[in-house]
């Protein structure tokens, strides 16, 4: 994951702040790979075959999210102070006002709109649950499949917005 910083913004930035970036980004994509390590982990749990899911599953299923979510705290926590500081090394903020007019900013807001979704979704994950572990099961994983699509397309944006320049084509 440390490697893929030299492929992107982080690895053009000079000097100690160029330094201070590249290990904001590798902090920012071992956290972001944590989280979606984690949806991996509980989509394994929870795509197995109903018929041979019990009430036991979906409370271990119950444990290991509540379990996660203070891994996952961290983990956003880390995201969201590492993309502001990511943000500020590619930015800069005199051009922030600039940036919804250029296609980097575009695309960007549409990330923070997904991972808003992410977070929303995430901490609905917690409160599913009830007597019936069949339709519990069913809205973790639909849940899960939600979260999985907004990371997915995240991971495509961010691939996308490594190749563009933030203020490219504003005047």
């Amino acid at each position: 994951m440390a490697t893929l910083l030299w492929n992107g913004h982080a690895g053009a930035t000079e000097g100690l702040f160029g330094h201070a970036h590249r290990v904001s980004d590798i902090i920012h994509m071992l956290a972001s790979a944590v989280w979606i390590g984690g949806i991996a982990a509980f989509a394994g749990i929870l795509f197995r075959p109903l018929s041979e899911q019990r009430r036991e599953d979906l409370s271990v299923a119950h444990r290991a999210l509540e379990q996660f979510s203070q891994i996952g705290t961290f983990a956003v926590l880390a995201i969201v102070a590492t993309g502001i500081f990511n943000g500020i090394a590619i930015v800069g903020f005199p051009d922030v006002a600039q940036l919804p007019l250029s296609d980097y900013g575009k695309l960007l807001i549409l990330k923070l709109l997904l991972f808003a979704a992410m977070l929303a979704l995430a901490s609905l994950n917690i409160a599913i649950g009830g007597g019936n572990p069949v339709a519990a099961i069913c809205a973790l994983r639909r849940s899960l499949i939600a979260e999985g699509g907004a990371a997915f397309a995240i991971l495509a944006l961010v691939a996308w917005l490594g190749t563009l320049e933030p203020l490219g084509g504003v005047e």
